[in-house]
């Protein structure tokens, strides 16, 4: 503040104390003082009404004003300019109060020489000029943050434009091929056509959720949600998904599983499984021969380089390797930036140079992270750690797989006239729903918008309505909310049909009534789970495909209760063999079962067949135990 002019205001009616300032401020070494003076609080309140005043100093007994009320009445009307006080008050209490309501300092006459005076004067100036700044940045702040939002904003409704548009037309292209596929007049040229454009349009929804995720990632939006999981079953679901894309390319895909991987773990479902299906899917599609392998086995806690892990969770390895093409070293470095592609990744077809971005995202959100080794020409090896927490559920002794039940091809007999309304304002889409639902029975209603919604909903009183969200004349959120304003509205279930995948978008129309939401494009079978859940529906299965009863591998659970058929020598022996990994002796011991037990015996040889001897172990130790 060295040579600095300040404009100063001071409020007195003694003549000996005016005179004393002006002393003071004239050894001022630091600033110089243009000094004004007031000999009451009004005449003091007009000049800081004519404005350029840098600082106050005020006594608190005026002939107009007494007390703390005299600063109380400077401080109210002009809160931006700082004040000192000068009081002959010698009042801790008093002094203490100015203070807290806003006063920079409080001198007491006749206990303050110029030095006193002229270093209060300098710090409330500068705490005034700081809190200024902060105040400035705090609104500079607030701005960014508004602008930021209303981008945001503008973002998320680009987004669920966009994601209406493409994902809408999407849903009539998927759900007429799965209708069609069900044709048997069609010969294998047309099947083959049909499959072609079944996988064309799996894979335009496969970029366009990359897009999506990839902006949701940039906004925040992204969460964790940790659950209960059998890892076993995720790996079988992964074989099953890329084994004839493998086969189809030649490529040898192999799956290992190391002996000590826990059978259940605690993390994200979801997004570990959308980590390896990007991984894997990168391997096969940069592998034109040999083999892509996916190995799982626990980690080491010492050289892992990711979130501080705790005492009860392990480091699960996942890493995939293939004899691919490899990349080179000037493409590592920027694999896990949005959009870029190694050389390989631009010289092939499709794709957006997003998924190892978005599996590195998740990976370090879960706690873990993703490293890449590669040589070009030889392959690559992609090593995913993810810390996780291994679970042992009450039903320990139970193991249960995955059920894939057959396709509903009817409703089952003796049950109540399910009338479905569908309100939806794209013919296709609403065409598309009447096709799936009416051969299987149901009665099928249509109306092309809110309002005509509500009216057809009023003369035939669905037990379920299909509402798609954004449409003209009246959109789904106000015909759910007139639906649900009516008593009855309150019985009819509804399932909101939306091409948005935003969180945000399921929240409202959640918050608004619905019963369920649906994202298209849709899964037929998760449409009818969705109505049976509701409803309460039961379905006729397709008795060519294999049944829950028929399935004993895909769905059986075993739990040690089945194996009490067999006397305790017999588990000794099992839990011996399975010990042992001897396949020989534990496939001579099922045989030793009756054959009454025969949905038992194709359970335990199913188990044998995937070296799955762990879970045997843990069957017989608890019957042993």
């Amino acid at each position: 503040m060295l040579n600095v002019s300040v404009r100063m205001l001071l409020i007195e009616d003694d003549e000996g104390d005016i005179d004393l300032i002006r002393i003071y401020l004239a050894k001022a070494k630091q600033f110089s003082a243009r000094l004004e003076c007031a000999t009451s609080l009004e005449q003091g309140l007009d000049c800081l009404q004519q404005g350029g005043i840098d600082i106050v100093v005020s006594d608190l007994t005026l002939p107009d004003a007494q007390g703390l009320e005299t600063f109380r009445q400077i401080h109210t009307r002009f809160p931006n300019i700082p004040v000192i006080i000068l009081s002959g008050l010698d009042d801790e209490e008093i002094a203490v109060s100015a203070v807290s309501l806003g006063a920079q300092d409080y001198l007491i006459k006749g206990k303050f020489n110029h030095y006193l005076l002229v270093r209060a004067i300098r710090y409330a100036l500068e705490r005034h000029q700081l809190s200024q700044t902060l105040k400035r940045q705090l609104i500079e702040l607030e701005q960014t943050k508004r602008a930021a939002e209303a981008a945001n904003k503008a973002k998320s409704e680009f987004l669920a434009n966009m994601t209406h548009e493409l994902r809408t037309p999407l849903n009539a292209i998927l759900g007429f091929t799965q209708l069609l596929s069900r044709d048997q007049n069609l010969n294998s040229q047309q099947q083959e056509q049909l499959q072609i454009v079944s996988k064309s349009g799996e894979h335009l929804l496969e970029l366009i959720n990359d897009v999506l995720t990839m902006s949701k990632i940039e906004a925040g939006m992204i969460e964790i949600h940790p659950s209960c999981f059998n890892l076993y079953n995720l790996i079988d679901f992964l074989q099953d998904m890329f084994q004839l894309r493998a086969t189809s390319k030649g490529l040898q895909l192999n799956f290992k599983i190391s002996p000590d991987s826990p059978h259940y773990i605690e993390t994200d479902e979801s997004r570990l499984r959308q980590i390896l299906i990007n991984l894997l899917s990168n391997g096969i599609k940069f592998t034109e021969s040999g083999s892509v392998t996916l190995q799982v086995k626990l980690g080491n806690r010492e050289n892992f380089s990711g979130s501080p892990m705790t005492n009860n969770q392990l480091l699960m390895t996942f890493e995939v390797e293939d004899t691919g093409c490899g990349i080179a070293p000037e493409d590592l470095e920027k694999l896990f930036q949005p959009f870029v592609q190694g050389e390989a990744g631009r010289q092939s077809v499709g794709g957006t140079g997003l998924g190892l971005t978005i599996s590195q995202y998740f990976a370090q959100l879960m706690g873990g992270n993703i490293k890449i080794a590669s040589q070009v020409g030889k392959g690559t090896v992609i090593t995913c750690e993810i810390p996780v927490r291994t679970v042992t559920p009450a039903n320990a002794d139970e193991f249960l797989q995955k059920v894939r039940k057959p396709r509903a091809i009817a409703l089952a007999p003796n049950q109540p006239q399910y009338r479905i309304l569908v309100v939806e304002d794209k013919w296709e889409s609403r065409h598309l729903l009447v096709k799936m639902l009416s051969p299987l029975g149901f009665e099928v209603f249509e109306a092309e918008n809110g309002q005509a919604g509500i009216e057809m909903w009023e003369k035939i009183e669905p037990q379920l309505i299909l509402m798609d969200m954004r449409m003209p004349v009246m959109d789904g959120y106000e015909a759910i909310k007139r639906i649900r304003s009516d008593l009855k509205g309150q019985a009819t279930v509804i399932i909101a049909l939306t091409a948005s995948v935003l969180q945000a978008g399921k929240e409202i129309a959640m918050a608004m009534g619905c019963n369920d939401f649906i994202s298209k494009p849709f899964q037929e079978e998760v449409l009818l789970e969705k109505i049976a859940e509701h409803l309460g529906v039961r379905y006729l299965y397709d008795s060519s495909e294999p049944s829950w009863q028929e399935s004993a591998k895909e769905n059986r659970i075993i739990s040690g209760e089945d194996l009490k058929i067999m006397p305790d020598q017999w588990h000794r022996d099992l839990n011996r063999a399975a010990i042992m990994g001897d396949d020989e002796n534990i496939f001579a011991l099922i045989e030793q079962i009756p054959d009454e037990h025969g949905d038992l015996k194709a359970v335990l040889k199913d188990l044998v067949d995937d070296f799955r001897f762990e879970i045997l172990v843990n069957l017989t130790d608890n019957l042993l135990a």
